[in-house]
């Protein structure tokens, strides 16, 4: 499932893209980049023949990564690719040039397996730091615990250089789907919590009946003035 973000108009554009082993980098902002886990020979969706029929199907999902002046978060870790040999190899390299020399987390939106895939890339990886939702992850032993911090809804983390990472839980698609925002910058990545390409998908009433009260939350957290969000700049 594809991750679904709130951009300012200007951010869509997507002018810079560079394609390295099974992924797509997208340029869509001053040092945030969206990674997709689909290239030109293995695009996104259906691919099909002349005939209409269907040849093959990439359910891909994203990444986004943020890159401050002193830190840098990755948001998801998409799915497992196993059409590309290169995979592990070519999203450490994509990452590791847009980070450098920087302490280094990741971050999951939520606890599906298509947005946990590419975890061993970097899981046994000392430098690399998890930043995860407590909440949503919690009793899933899957983090390296010396190198893992769970944080509670309304957290932050400040990567430096006015790139302050603020979050806002999102129940219903699953039971604490964590939204990220950039501060001041009106972004949010939201993970499937308000839809994956294909609406939202909720699992049975009760979810639903969750994900009503989560909107009218959700509502009340970007009306608040103190957390600096733009209505007329967010567009879905």
């Amino acid at each position: 499932s594809c991750l679904l973000v709130f951009l300012t108009v200007t951010c869509c554009s997507r002018a810079q893209t560079v394609e390295k082993g099974p992924y797509t980098v997208y340029t869509i902002g001053e040092r945030v980049w969206h990674i997709e886990d689909a290239n030109s020979s293995r695009p996104a969706g259906l691919k099909t023949d002349q005939e209409g029929k269907v040849l093959s199907m990439n359910n891909c999902s994203d990444m986004y990564l943020i890159a401050g002046t002193e830190k840098a978060l990755l948001i998801d870790l998409s799915n497992f690719v196993r059409w590309d040999s290169t995979a592990i190899e070519s999203l450490r390299s994509v990452v590791s040039e847009q980070v450098g020399d920087k302490e280094f987390f990741i971050t999951i939106t939520h606890k599906h397996g298509d947005h946990l895939g590419m975890l061993p890339a970097f899981k046994d990886d000392p430098k690399v730091k998890f930043w995860i939702p407590e909440a949503e992850f919690r009793g899933m032993d899957i983090f390296p615990e010396e190198r893992t911090t769970f944080f509670p809804e309304n957290a932050s983390l400040d990567l430096g250089g006015g790139y302050l990472i603020t979050t806002t839980e999102v129940p219903g698609h699953t039971g604490h789907g964590t939204l990220f925002f950039i501060k001041g910058r009106d972004m949010v990545f939201t993970g499937d919590a308000l839809g994956s390409g294909s609406g939202v998908w909720l699992f049975n009433y009760e979810s639903f009946i969750t994900y009503t009260e989560s909107i009218e939350n959700l509502i009340r957290y970007l009306e608040d003035p103190a957390n600096n969000i733009n209505l007329e700049k967010l567009v879905l």
